[in-house]
């Protein structure tokens, strides 16, 4: 199995009470990062698993409606914050930037799209059919700012579902092998996001990963099988994929105890980021 070099990056934050992320959680209000990955291939380059914040989005939600975007997940994010400055210091420019995998297209997961113009973008073709239909009030209550999107994008698109489907013997039934080579699985989580996905795959430290987008925020509320509050039932996509999505991945924790399942937002997925510089 072909394994990658992998960078974990964070790109800004939310703020929200824990209890909202976990039934019954602390009264307590805590950052939840938007992270992205950085991997690098051996054949296919340099690779990212979703793009984080960008003041990109503080101009896209001045007006409405999508000022309700912004008022509802108040974010803090700097320029030398977002994964093209971090990149920079690495010496890796945007160009250099092959393939942007997307997990799903809330705002805080693609506001940085723009910034790699070379880029092929992988999704579900579901969720494009969605973010590409919605327009004004109707694309914020599903959380989704167009303005975001690169004008070019359907030049650019390759959708997992052209690639090969492949069968498995646990809880996600089949996977997309986007590279042929097994380094990056594609399993569906729909529920949070309509058409949401998540990515196995193994490090250059052969730690085998499942980066879970949002199908759960903290890894606590997996662990204690744990929903979050009735309230966010508000913007997710469908409650009950969200059900399924979560149970699906309690599943494989189970069966696969040595595989470390990563949450987009979860405090201890930011511990594995470079530090930033939050003065």
């Amino acid at each position: 199995m072909t394994k990658l070099k992998t960078i974990y990056l964070t790109t800004g934050y939310t703020t929200a009470l824990k209890r909202i992320a976990m039934r019954g959680g602390a009264l307590r209000e805590i950052k939840f990062h938007a992270t992205c990955v950085l991997w690098e291939h051996p054949r296919e380059g340099y690779i990212l698993f979703d793009t984080g914040y960008s003041p990109r989005f503080f101009d896209e939600t001045k007006k409405w409606p999508m000022w309700i975007y912004a008022k509802a997940t108040p974010v803090v994010c700097k320029e030398e914050w977002t994964v093209k400055a971090q990149l920079a210091k690495k010496k890796i420019e945007p160009e250099d930037i092959k393939h942007v995998i997307i997990s799903h297209f809330h705002a805080d997961h693609i506001a940085g799209l723009k910034d790699f113009p070379t880029a092929t973008i992988w999704c579900s073709r579901t969720a494009w059919r969605e973010a590409n239909s919605l327009k004004g009030f109707a694309a914020v209550k599903k959380g989704i700012v167009p303005a975001l999107l690169p004008v070019d994008f359907e030049k650019r698109v390759c959708f997992f579902e052209q690639t090969e489907r492949k069968s498995r013997k646990d809880a996600f039934e089949f996977h997309y092998d986007i590279f042929e080579d097994e380094a990056i699985q594609i399993v569906n989580l729909p529920g949070h996001a309509r058409g949401q996905i998540g990515a196995l795959f193994t490090s250059d430290t052969n730690t085998k990963t499942l980066l879970a987008a949002d199908a759960f925020w903290l890894s606590e509320s997996l662990e204690k099988n744990v929903y979050p509050s009735r309230i966010v039932g508000l913007f997710i996509d469908n409650w009950e994929e969200y059900q399924r999505s979560f149970q699906k991945i309690r599943g494989f924790m189970h069966r696969f105890p040595e595989v470390e399942i990563v949450s987009c937002h979860c405090p201890r997925t930011f511990e594995r980021c470079e530090v930033l510089d939050e003065s």
